[in-house]
Formats: C-alpha cells, structure tokens, sequence
C-alpha cells in the first residue's frame, strides 16, 4: 500500500494541468539561440542578494521589457530615454532575511532570483528572459545551460537537470516556474564565471549600505505641503521612506533601486514637468537635482543642508542673495531635529548646522 500525501496530489494535479504544454516543443532546443527580451544578471553574498536587468541593444526594438517600461512611465520619458535605461540596466537589491544568513549559498542565490523575478513578473510577461548566474547549484535546478566542465564533456540535452531533492530548493524553484506559467513568459538559466557577474555581486553587498534611509519627519512635511502643495510625487525614496502624499498621488516616488511600487528608477533619467516635486535626493546630489529642476521648467520643494562649504551650494545662492528662480527659503532646524536619521547615516550630517527648504514655483 502506497500512502498519497497531499502534496503528492498537489503534484500530481500539476502534470495534470501543464503536461499538455510539452506537446510540440522540440525534444533537443537550442536555449541560448535567438534575442531574449531582457538579461538577468542575479548574484547573493552572506548579507543580500542584488541583480541587474538590462536589454541588449540588438533586442531593444522589439523587447516586451521595454514595451513595459514605456508603459509604466505614463508619458513621463520618451521611446529613447526607456530604451537607454533599459540598456544601462535597471538594479535591484535587497538584503536576505535572518532565517537565510546562514543558509547555504545555492537557497541565498535561488532565493534572490525567486524574489527579483515575483518584483518583475508583471513586466516579463510575453517575454524570453535570460538569466545569468555564477552558482553552478541554481542553474542545475533551474534546468539551465552548464559549462561541459560540470557535466564530464556534456552538452546542454545530453544530461538531466532540474528540480532539487532539498525540499527548500525545490518549493522555490517551482515557485519560479509558477510565475512562468501565471505571467506567461520563460526563462532560460545560464551559468557564468563569478567575473562576469561582478555588477550583480556589488549590488547584493549594497544592502550593507543604507540608500536614502533619512527623511524629513512627518509634522516637517505636513507643514511645507500645506503651504507649497499638494505635491504629486517624491523623486527620491524607498517604500519605508517615501512621504504620505494626498489622494489621488498617494504612494507615488521613484526609487533609487527597483521596487514594484515605485513609478520610475532613478529620477534624474526622466523629466519632473508637469509635477509639483517633492525632492529630498541624496546629498551629494543636491547640485543635479537643482539642475534637473530647473532643465524640467517644474514647481519643486527642495529639502538639502544648509551648506555654503558644499560643491553644488552655488546653484542655490550667487553671493549673498538666492537664486532668481527661487521664491522662498525656509529653515527647518538641525538634522536631528527636523529629519528621522538611522544610526548609520548619522555622519553624513556631522558638518550640517540646519536643514533648509527651497521653493522653486516653476516657469510661469
């Protein structure tokens, strides 16, 4: 007598459904042929998981990751501008859950894959993606195209991979294959020497940095979007960061690393027309920020360091008076008391006696 489990009718329901998507496909495919949509380039170290997704330039006319791109931008950037971010790369990042810091590289890898792929499924859809990978162990259980060194001379086809005895490494690489079936696109997994991966393995040591983790404190903002407001988008911030705009722009910003809900990554590549910015960039890019205001002819609330020391100070103030363009200056009090400040970023505010707000009205 053989006991059928749950999970062995959950399987076998599986096959049910999907065996029939096996007809008509050929018995030994050639999986790097052809353009792919988009190249995934995924990488885990002992504390994150970061990856790159880029459109080579022969496929840019025709990649359904760009037709999604340009679709999520709402007017915001041109065909050209999508097209050069797509193939600058778009990154992502993300720091590992505690219950994975000390789980073998291979479940770290697989994990990142399965959670930059469920951030991007929405935009791979209709798609052929490949994905690259040093992990000899995630393009095996992927079912993925392996160097002959691994396999004793092999040919992709003329050995079997796929799938993991470990029940952690297959539950996600089914998972992966799921989002497949639900978003209809595919994915074919390719193995890479670590230095052709080294773009990847930074951004999965960045989440050892904190990106844009300051912000300006509630009641700072409320007051400055009662007197400039409403505004309609926060170019710079992460989803714990960004500030509580008013319907119908509630949840609105751009990113500096992907995330779903963010409208854009990277704010300096598309143009604020049209907007009331709220701006709080990183410090060292106050000065592109003030230039990209200015390039845009939009209204804008800067929030930057009182800092005449700075590199970039000259954009806002010429000698004694501010710059034309600018209509107010308001004082908001020392950084730690006008600005929620982790530990870590502490020092970047060492030298800043008090932060300041700066109201550009825009061309009129």
């Amino acid at each position: 007598m053989v006991q059928i489990s749950d999970d062995c009718y959950v399987e076998l329901q599986w096959w049910l459904d999907n065996l029939g998507r096996v007809n008509g496909q050929d018995i030994r495919p050639r999986p790097l042929a052809g353009l792919f949509d988009s190249v995934i380039e995924c990488d885990a170290s002992d504390t994150g998981v970061g990856a790159v997704i880029l459109v080579e330039a022969a496929a840019l006319g025709t990649s359904t990751l760009v037709a999604a791109l340009l679709a999520a931008a709402a007017g915001q950037a041109t065909r050209r501008a999508v097209q050069r971010r797509a193939r600058q790369g778009i990154e992502l990042m993300k720091a590992l859950p505690d219950y994975l810091l000390s789980a073998s590289s291979t479940l770290r890898e697989l994990f990142g894959i399965w959670t930059f792929v469920s951030d991007l499924a929405p935009r791979l859809s209709g798609g052929r993606h490949r994905v690259q990978m040093d992990n000899l162990g995630c393009v095996f259980i992927m079912g993925g195209v392996v160097p002959p060194f691994a396999v004793g001379g092999k040919e992709w086809g003329e050995f079997v991979s796929g799938g993991s005895p470990n029940p952690d490494l297959q539950r996600l690489a089914v998972q992966i294959l799921d989002l497949q079936i639900q978003y209809a696109f595919s994915l074919v997994f390719e193995w890479v020497p670590r230095d052709l991966n080294v773009r990847a393995d930074y951004l999965s040591h960045a989440s050892e940095l904190r990106h844009h983790h300051y912000c300006l404190r509630g009641e700072h903002f409320d007051y400055l979007d009662g007197r400039w407001g409403p505004h309609t988008i926060d170019r710079f911030a992460t989803i714990e960061t960004r500030q509580p705009l008013q319907p119908p722009h509630a949840g609105r910003f751009c990113s500096p690393f992907f995330h779903p809900d963010a409208e854009w990554t990277d704010a300096l590549t598309i143009p604020w027309g049209g907007e009331n910015n709220w701006v709080f960039p990183p410090l060292h890019l106050v000065g592109e920020a003030v230039t990209h205001i200015r390039a845009s002819g939009t209204s804008a609330t800067l929030i930057a360091p009182y800092a005449p020391w700075a590199p970039w100070w000259d954009v806002l103030q010429r000698g004694r008076s501010w710059a034309p363009d600018i209509s107010h200056v308001e004082p908001l009090g020392a950084p730690a008391s006008a600005l929620v400040i982790p530990a870590g970023d502490a020092s970047l505010f060492r030298n800043v006696r008090h932060m300041i707000a700066v109201r550009f009205p825009g061309r009129t």
